[in-house]
Formats: structure tokens, C-alpha cells, sequence
């Protein structure tokens, strides 16, 4: 194993995509929706074929650490990276290379999500070790892990691959020429049918000091803040932490950087972000168009997803729909609006409920 490599699994997200199963006490990362395992079990078990446990971290906010340590009993205690609050992953990726730097002088490193879902397990593992080989030639390079298209995905980002390295690594590594914004259905389907586009899995492999040099130079007033955090106890910089620019990583750094590698790759993957993907991953898992979890009783319905484990659920001539009951809340959706749902929570935080 080389001992200069480490991954940071980001689990602090809230998953409210999957709202009403999906809630800030255990959001959709630690459910077991598509498998015996939960996205995270799953995550980490991948992670675990090309590095070993104690080069493995955790990142979330304390519930959320507690969850994954729960789940994850072989992780050393050490390796929870906790967020004094909850914020967008911008901030996290900072304090995460900031804290990686300084316990491991000269890290390479990999940002993780553990709500993607990865089928081909050792392939993932070979693409990420590939992406900390090609740093050991470009050093001062993002590598990311993009996936060949299946269909004209609306919901994803894409990317745009240049030309190739020649660097004799175990995977082919390109140039990325350029990120491309979630696309419209046309648009979509011209980038699916030419094979220099793949979907952005948002993957990141870096050298630790090289992410910090790029907080410096590119939101210098994070960077300082970084550097005063760097000589505080966790419990210490809180107040520093509510200071820091709260957005992505992809409009903080990414969007400005042109050294960016990308290894093409078919890792049978999929970003979990709505009841629709999980209604038609399960669909090609069991060979039905009907996806039922519940007592259910129907005449005439086709292509739902059926959730419930409390009572039973009748339909009668649905089509298209998803229908979601837990014992405080029930969602009917088409899944054509599927994304609607952050909406749906969008106006339950209006209303101060608890039910999120």
C-alpha cells in the first residue's frame, strides 16, 4: 500500500431528493434502499480494495459522524473528520486538505461521495488508483473519474475530453477540455452519442498542499481563514468555520482551474438523486416494472415505484408514479417531477416543520 494516499468519503449530505425516507436524522447515504448495505457501506467497501481502513476518513457533521461509525465499525475513531456545522461541500474539501496536509505532509488525496452508487467495484478501485498514479507525473493536476453515458441523462453534468496523455498507466488518462452544466433532453443526446463527452461524477484526486495553493490563490479570504484554523483544537474554530465561503467546490476552485485530468471509465454508476433513479435502478435489478416494497394490492397500474412498511398501499391504474408512506408523511409524485421534491422540503423548512 502507499502510504502517501488517502480518501475522504463525504458523508454530511441530507439527501432531501428522497425526502420522506431521506431525513436529517439519517439521510439517504445511510439507507438501505438498493441493497442489504447501505451508499455508504457500499462506498467504503470499494474504497477498501485499492487502500487500507486507516487511510480511509470520513467526513459529516457530528450526527452524521456518529452514523458512519456506527455503520463502519472497522474505521479507526481517528479518521472522523468532523464539520462544526453542516455547509456546502466547498468548505469541507478545504478543511479536509487543510487536516490531511498537516497530519500527512505531501498527502495525495480523493474526495469521495457516498451517495453515488458504484456496481463494478474493482474496476472503481483500478480508475482510482490510476488517478493517484497520473499525480505522481502531475502533481499540480486535479484527476477525476468520469463515466461513458448509457442514456441522455438531463440530470447530470457532463464533461468534455481532449487529448490523451501518454503516461503508461493501468487506465487511459485525457485532458479535460471543458465542464458542461446540466443539459436539456436535445442537448443531452448529441453529448451521449459522441464519445468525447462522459458524465461528471465530481470525483476529485489532488495533492492536499495543491488544493490549499488553490484556496490561495483563488478565494484567498477562505484560505486565510483556513490558515488560522489550522492552529485551533476542532472545538476551537467554530466561529472561523461560519466564516468560510459556503458553496461548492465547483464554483469556489473547480470552475477556475485548467489543469484537470479525467480517466474515462464504466463503473455501473449512478448518482442516487431521486425516486426516479432509484424506481428505474431497481426496475433493472429485478426485472419488473412494478417496484413494490409494501403490502400492496393494485388493478391495472404500471411502471411504480411503491414504498411502505407500515400498512397496506392500493392502487388501482397509476402509471409513472411513485409513492413513498412512512408513519408521519406520504409523497405521490410523477417521477417526470421527481426533482420536484427538494421543493416539497424547500417549503417544509418555510414552515419550521419537524417532519425533515
Amino acid at each position: 500500500m502507499n502510504s502517501d494516499r488517502f480518501v475522504v468519503i463525504m458523508a454530511g449530505g441530507t439527501g432531501t431528493r428522497l425526502w420522506p425516507l431521506s431525513r436529517q436524522a439519517k439521510p439517504k447515504q445511510f439507507l438501505k434502499l438498493l441493497a442489504d448495505t447501505s451508499l455508504l457501506e457500499e462506498t467504503y467497501a470499494h474504497v477498501r480494495l485499492a487502500l487500507p481502513a486507516e487511510a480511509i476518513y470520513i467526513m459529516a457533521d457530528a450526527p452524521r459522524a456518529a452514523l458512519a461509525q456506527e455503520q463502519l465499525p472497522e474505521l479507526p475513531a481517528a479518521n472522523l473528520i468532523i464539520e462544526p456545522s453542516s455547509r456546502d461541500n466547498g468548505p469541507a474539501i478545504g478543511l479536509a486538505s487543510l487536516l490531511i496536509e498537516r497530519e500527512h505532509p505531501g498527502a495525495k488525496m480523493a474526495i469521495i461521495w457516498s451517495d453515488h452508487r458504484v456496481t463494478k467495484g474493482e474496476q472503481f478501485a483500478r480508475c482510482l488508483s490510476t488517478a493517484f498514479d497520473a499525480l505522481a507525473t502531475k502533481p499540480d493536476h486535479l484527476v477525476t473519474i468520469g463515466i461513458k453515458p448509457t442514456r441522455a441523462a438531463t440530470e447530470f453534468g457532463y464533461l468534455k475530453m481532449g487529448h490523451e496523455l501518454k503516461l503508461n498507466l493501468a487506465e487511459p488518462v485525457f485532458v479535460v477540455d471543458s465542464f458542461k452544466e446540466k443539459p436539456d433532453a436535445i442537448t443531452a443526446a448529441a453529448y451521449t452519442a459522441d464519445w468525447r463527452f462522459l458524465w461528471n461524477t465530481g470525483v476529485k484526486v489532488f495533492r492536499a498542499q495543491h488544493m490549499l495553493d488553490l484556496f490561495a490563490q483563488h478565494q484567498p479570504a477562505d484560505a486565510r481563514l483556513l490558515d488560522e484554523i489550522a492552529g485551533r483544537h476542532p472545538k476551537s474554530y467554530i466561529d472561523l468555520w461560519s466564516q468560510l465561503t459556503t458553496r461548492d467546490i465547483e464554483h469556489l476552485i473547480t470552475e477556475k482551474v485548467k489543469e484537470i485530468l479525467v480517466i474515462p471509465a464504466d463503473l455501473g454508476w449512478n448518482d442516487i438523486g431521486s425516486w426516479s433513479v432509484v424506481h428505474d435502478i431497481l426496475k433493472e435489478q429485478l426485472g419488473v416494472e412494478m417496484v413494490v416494497k409494501a403490502e400492496h394490492i393494485d388493478a391495472g397500474s404500471r411502471d411504480c415505484l411503491i414504498m411502505s412498511d407500515h400498512r397496506l398501499i392500493a392502487t388501482a391504474g397509476l402509471e409513472n408514479i411513485v409513492i413513498v408512506d412512512t408513519p408521519d408523511a406520504l409523497l405521490v409524485i410523477n417521477k417526470d417531477a421527481a426533482q420536484d421534491v427538494k421543493l416539497l422540503v424547500d417549503e417544509l423548512k418555510a414552515r419550521n416543520s419537524s417532519l425533515l
